[in-house]
C-alpha cells in the first residue's frame, strides 16, 4: 500500500479525511493497494481509485476499524484477489453514499466487502454498482453482519445496480 494510516498517526481522537486525491494503479501484496486504515475516524470524499490491486483483499483499501464516512468518490477496475476489489471494511461504523464503483473484480464482492468482525452499517445509499465480478458471491456487495447489531438495522437505499455478475 502507498499509504498507511493507523491510531498513532493520528491521535487514538483524530480525524482523518482523505479528499480529491487520485490512487491509481498501486498495489499491495495482502491488503489495501491504494491504502490500509487501520483504526480512528475517517472521511474518504471526492477521490478516485483507478486500476489499483492487492494479492489479498481491498485493492482500493482496507478499513479494518473506525467510523467511516464513504462518500463522493469513483472506483474503476480495481481487482482482489480475495475479497473487496474497491475495498474491505471489516469493522466499524460506516455510512456509504453517493459512490460510483464500476468494473471491480474479487473472490467475494466484486465491488464492495463489508464484514468479518464487529460492523455497523448505519447507512448505504445512492451508490451506482456498475458491471462489478465476483467468483463466489457478492458480485457487487458482500455485507456480513453480526446478528448481535445493538439493535441498528441499516438503511440500504436508493442504490444502483447494474451489469454485475457471478463469473
Amino acid at each position: 500500500f502507498c499509504l498507511y494510516i493507523s491510531s498513532s498517526s493520528c491521535g487514538n481522537t483524530g480525524n482523518l479525511s482523505i479528499t480529491k486525491s487520485r490512487f491509481e494503479r498501486d498495489s499491495a501484496n495482502v491488503h489495501g493497494g491504494g491504502f490500509y486504515h487501520n483504526s480512528g475516524e475517517i472521511t474518504i470524499t471526492e477521490n478516485s481509485f483507478v486500476d489499483n490491486r492487492a494479492n489479498n483483499s481491498g485493492a482500493g483499501f482496507m478499513s479494518s476499524n473506525g467510523k467511516m464516512l464513504l462518500s463522493e468518490n469513483t472506483f474503476t477496475g480495481n481487482k482482489a484477489v480475495s475479497n473487496g476489489g474497491a475495498a474491505i471494511i471489516s469493522a466499524g461504523e460506516l455510512t456509504i453514499t453517493d459512490n460510483i464503483f464500476e468494473q471491480g473484480t474479487a473472490t467475494n464482492g466484486g465491488a464492495l466487502y463489508l464484514g468479518n468482525s464487529n460492523i455497523t452499517l448505519a447507512k448505504m445509499s445512492n451508490n451506482w454498482f456498475d458491471k462489478n465480478a465476483a467468483s463466489n458471491v457478492g458480485s457487487a456487495v458482500y455485507i456480513y453482519l453480526l446478528t448481535n447489531t445493538g439493535g441498528k438495522i441499516p438503511v440500504i437505499e436508493f442504490n444502483t445496480f447494474t451489469g454485475n455478475e457471478i463469473t
